[in-house]
């Protein structure tokens, strides 16, 4: 097949002429289809991939509620998981705050939400002592401090409110507000004011928006007595496991079947089922994005094959002479269609190269589009996961269109009658 490859490398690159320019420009459909399409994907998969990683950060694998209610002695509960299957679990209890602040326009008032967790065993379920970026003197790095006064914040609330480290934060309960509304009027009263100051100990930053904006964290001693519940109660646990990847199985198949977890009304959520409307909507985005991309490629599919039709005019005189000197069907075949893989798989290969370097490159080109909104996509970096399998995919689609759409030319170019085509240009 040497000569029919010498031809089709041949007919690829003829003299410079109109023929040349749109050689090339059927050679950017591919080129540029592959490039936005790995460029998209990887992002989409980086996507769901980033948030997954930070969520679990911050939340737990899986999160232990109390069908009933809350828990009035979690410690029980956080024993048997330790003896029964070796795991780790620490209490929180959550609440509504808000804050007001004079510093701002018109004193605005802040809504956010305040966790309260037990330093000695969140150490042990979570990661927030590796999110500290600044806290107060005499606290070694890779470490916080968390007693009943002190509160840490969330880097983008923090700048919202325009404090760091050290500074006093004035935290109000909703639920005190209401308590004093209800017993109004009553000789019995909230023993605990609805407000409290604590001393802002650190400063943590996860790295997703929807969590360094809205959130603090607190002792749950004192999210108790905010909340109004007893000290030693909880609203549930942060439970991690071995495997993160099978804890939807791990709830199913184990933890609900176990009688003493069930006799404390035991509810376990994944974090697989937290966010699972969010998940599901990212994959179908990604899979009408790529429908669409792929519909683009087809686009320049269309302009390959246009490229080989005007290819095949110009070439009948000397497709008549190939057949008359005895070269085969087959062989014309195989010209022209060898063509359109040439094309498919040199810009494949363009395209791959320029959106791994897009890609390598994509913070500075998003600084430079100006386009990237924290607050919208919840990740203050633009995500990136590439998938072999989705390259492969990407690479082997792009090939077949274009080997295909070569398909109907070189059927023409088979289908030329060599005497019409030798005598045309008598």
């Amino acid at each position: 097949m040497r000569g029919e490859l010498f031809l089709a490398w041949r007919y690829l690159k003829p003299k410079a002429s109109v023929l040349s320019v749109i050689t090339w420009l059927s050679l950017l459909g591919p080129v540029l289809g592959v490039g936005v399409l790995l460029v998209v994907t990887s992002v989409m998969n980086g996507f769901p991939r980033e948030f997954q990683n930070k969520l679990i950060e911050f939340e737990s694998h899986i999160t232990v509620r109390c069908k009933d209610g809350n828990f009035d002695n979690p410690e029980l509960v956080i024993k048997h998981l330790s003896e029964r299957f070796k795991l780790t679990a620490s209490p929180f209890t959550e609440l509504p705050v808000f804050h007001t602040s004079e510093r701002r326009k018109n004193s605005e008032v802040l809504t956010f939400l305040a966790k309260g967790i037990d330093p000695a065993s969140d150490l042990k379920v979570s990661r927030l002592n590796k999110s500290i970026i600044d806290s107060v003197p005499g606290v070694a790095k890779g470490q916080y401090r968390l007693g009943p006064k002190d509160v840490l914040v969330g880097s983008g609330l923090a700048r919202k409110l325009n404090l760091a480290a050290g500074d006093k934060l004035v935290l109000h309960s909703p639920n005190r507000y209401a308590s004093m509304m209800a017993e109004e009027g009553k000789t019995t009263k909230v023993s605990t004011s609805p407000a409290k100051e604590f001393i802002i100990s650190g400063v943590f930053e996860f790295g997703l928006s929807e969590i360094d904006d809205n959130l603090v964290f607190l002792h749950i001693d004192s999210a108790n007595d905010m909340l109004g519940m007893e000290w030693g109660a909880a609203q549930g646990m942060d439970l991690n496991i071995p495997q993160p990847e099978k804890a939807l199985d791990f709830c199913r198949d184990t933890l609900r079947e176990d009688p003493v977890l069930n006799q404390y009304w035991c509810q376990f959520i994944p974090w697989q089922m937290k966010r699972k409307a969010f998940f599901d909507m990212v994959a179908k985005e990604k899979s009408m994005m790529s429908l669409c991309l792929f519909f683009i490629m087809g686009g320049a599919a269309i302009g390959v094959a246009a490229c080989l039709f005007t290819l095949v005019l110009q070439k009948t005189r000397e497709i008549g002479i190939l057949m008359a000197v005895g070269v085969s069907p087959v062989s014309i075949l195989f010209i022209f269609s060898g063509q359109g893989c040439v094309i498919g798989v040199l810009g494949s290969l363009l395209g791959f190269g320029g959106g791994m370097t897009v890609l390598h490159y994509r913070e500075q080109v998003v600084k430079v589009l100006g386009n990237w909104n924290q607050q919208f996509y919840f990740l203050k970096e633009v995500p990136c996961y590439v998938d072999p399998r989705d390259v492969a995919m990407i690479l082997g689609g792009s090939i077949i269109i274009c080997l295909v759409s070569s398909l109907l030319p070189a059927l023409v170019a088979v289908a030329v009658d060599p005497v019409k085509a030798l005598n045309a240009n008598d």
